[in-house]
């Protein structure tokens, strides 16, 4: 074999051993993050627990004081008549006590309770020219100054009873539930609409009806 052809053989095999050793390794990619590796804790660490606690408020103690003051009571001027006059509901029945006469019964100084029929009341009752309306009106007023807390009183446990009126008849009074109707001596019934109108001399009931004689 000659020299030159040994020399080439022994070349040939250096570069197939250099092929064969040679590790490929991937290009690098910029878009591609390098991964992070996760931090570790010794293996004597220890993670202590924190109580935690719901934060407490200071509480102040308010007092509250009941009013001292009362109302005042109605001038010697305001009567039960001033009252009505006052109430737009009552001015057919103001009108009634001026054509009968009966301002004195609404201005007197004894008390007294009155059941004043409203405006829709008379106009329900279409009273004809006959009616003696000195005594329909008297039929409407007590002796007394009787308020709501008064006749529910009245009434008792049985929720009824007997008024006696100015003009010599009666009067029945029923209490149900906080309602407060009054029966005429013909059997109509009148419930209190707006009740305690506290005057001077007395007190008067918003009534929705005519309490008619027999």
């Amino acid at each position: 074999m000659s020299l030159m052809f040994r020399a080439a053989l022994a070349a040939a095999s250096l570069s197939v051993l250099g092929a064969c050793t040679t590790i490929a390794t991937p290009p690098f990619d910029p878009a591609t993050p390098a991964a992070a590796e996760a931090p570790t804790l010794p293996a004597s660490a220890e993670i202590a627990a924190v109580e935690i606690k719901p934060a407490v408020l200071p509480t102040e103690t308010v007092e509250v004081s009941a009013p001292t003051s009362t109302p005042a009571a109605p001038a010697a001027n305001e009567t039960l008549l001033y009252g009505a006059q006052t109430k737009w509901e009552l001015m057919s029945f103001v009108e009634a006590v001026r054509g009968a006469g009966l301002e004195s019964a609404l201005e007197g100084t004894a008390p007294v309770t009155i059941f004043a029929p409203n405006n829709q009341a008379f106009e329900f009752a279409a009273l004809g020219g006959d009616t003696d309306i000195a005594a329909l009106l008297s039929g409407h007023i007590i002796d007394g100054a009787l308020d709501m807390a008064a006749l529910t009183a009245r009434a008792g446990e049985a929720g009824s009873a007997k008024l006696s009126t100015k003009a010599g008849t009666e009067l029945t009074l029923f209490v149900r539930d906080d309602v407060i109707k009054i029966a005429g001596p013909n059997g109509v019934l009148g419930r209190i609409t707006q009740g305690d109108m506290i005057q001077s001399n007395g007190v008067m009931h918003q009534i929705s009806s005519v309490l008619e004689a027999k």
